[in-house]
């Protein structure tokens, strides 16, 4: 076995992981806790308090220290992976003043900042206008710059949950590169901060400069792990903290997508399909590829939003009764639902099903749907209708991808 040991933090939108590597990637250990992953106190919100990830990333790393103590203390380095497009306020002192907006929230400002003429003129030539109106609308900072002017006014840093544990842990407010993929001002292209003031970015999210972290490339130092970090979350004082990326991108790499050759499919609350590419690809027109993991390359992405979630909606509303049968049987309930699958012929007898549970950016009015019904449906039939409607759409997402590098 190696003695050296690498422990990495996931933290998604419904649960946290704590887990053990070797230097060769074998994993040694793991710890997972699941939480609510939102609260919503009005129809459409969507908020979670940040304590809540960090009080949970403190126990799974004490359970993850308790279960392998014997390798704990040869750990050389920790590295953190978040969900993505949920920001944080900070204030100077580094509190937070106010719950996380997450990604699917879907609360919109009424007021925004204009763009000048020439702008205006330039996004209507491209077809882009109400796109970048929905974009703009859809930015949290401007939501609380309207609705919470004190709370905006007391911000002193804006960021996403990965900057926030890396604060938490070292001290130090700043973030990788590659995990900027939320409603901020960042060139994607470029991979920084828009460097002139007059760029629309700075227009289109509303947040200021002086707000935002000092970037790193991933796989450079952020920071050593604090004495107080240490006793709280058991990770030995002075480990270095590794700068990381986003969960998708993590995971792209983990599949092993090094390149345009192959993609890496994501069954995750939102569903994508991503692949690696030194060329950046846009491949939806006028929408970003975003940071690799890896240095020098780009992930371009199509995702279905609430692509996977839509099998915790279908549980939630239609399968009570597997639910009930797989806590009687100590098993999840998809497991009972995945041998439903096999009832059923591919096409589901007919039953289609059109993922658009959440409109995207470029279909803002698109509605879901289910249609086909027959007297041979069942509640089996939906359960694969779905499972194809959400594949059918990533495998659609591929095909972008591949239209959009052979014009490269």
């Amino acid at each position: 076995m190696s003695d050296k040991f690498v422990l990495t933090i996931d933290c998604g939108t419904q649960s946290i992981r704590a887990l053990i590597f070797d230097k060769d990637g074998i994993l040694i250990g793991k710890k997972k806790r699941e939480f609510e992953p939102y609260f919503s106190n009005y129809p459409g919100w969507a908020e979670q308090t940040p304590e809540v990830y960090w009080d949970n990333l403190c126990v799974v790393c004490k359970e993850l220290k308790e279960e392998c103590s014997d390798i704990w203390q040869k750990i050389e380095a920790v590295v953190v992976t978040t969900l993505r497009d949920t920001c944080i306020n900070l204030d100077k002192d580094g509190n937070v003043l106010r719950p996380a907006i997450l990604w699917l929230d879907q609360r919109i400002a009424d007021k925004v900042n204009e763009f000048s003429n020439i702008e205006n003129l330039a996004f209507r030539t491209i077809g882009m206008k109400d796109a970048i109106t929905i974009s703009q609308k859809k930015g949290k900072a401007y939501w609380i710059r309207q609705h919470e002017p004190e709370i905006w006014k007391k911000t002193h840093k804006y960021v996403l949950i990965s900057a926030y544990f890396h604060f938490k842990l070292t001290g130090r407010i700043v973030d990788s590169i590659a995990n900027q993929i939320a409603h901020i001002p960042f060139d994607y292209k470029n991979k920084c901060w828009p460097k002139s003031n007059r760029s629309y970015r700075w227009t289109l999210f509303g947040v200021e400069r002086e707000k935002l972290p000092l970037l790193v490339n991933p796989g450079e130092i952020i920071g050593k792990i604090t004495k107080e970090a240490a006793e709280l979350t058991g990770i030995r004082a002075g480990v270095t903290l590794i700068a990381g990326a986003s969960d998708k991108g993590c995971e792209t790499l983990g599949n092993g997508c090094l390149n345009e050759e192959s993609a890496s499919i994501s069954f995750g609350t939102t569903a994508t399909v991503q692949t690696t590419s030194k060329k950046y690809i846009e491949p939806i027109k006028f929408m970003p590829s975003y940071p690799s993991a890896m240095q020098g390359y780009y992930n371009p992405e199509v995702e279905i939003f609430r692509g996977y979630w839509m099998i915790s909606w279908f549980k939630k509303e239609f399968s009570m009764r597997e639910m009930q049968e797989a806590l009687k049987k100590g098993i999840p309930p998809e497991t009972l639902l995945n041998e439903r699958l096999d009832e059923i012929p591919p096409g589901s007898h007919g039953l289609l099903l059109q993922p658009y549970w959440g409109p995207g950016l470029k279909t803002p009015d698109a509605k879901g749907a289910i249609i086909g019904f027959g007297d041979v449906h069942t509640r089996a039939h939906m359960y694969r209708a779905i499972i194809e409607g959400i594949n059918y759409a990533l495998l659609e997402g591929i095909e972008k991808i591949e239209k959009n590098r052979a014009k490269k």
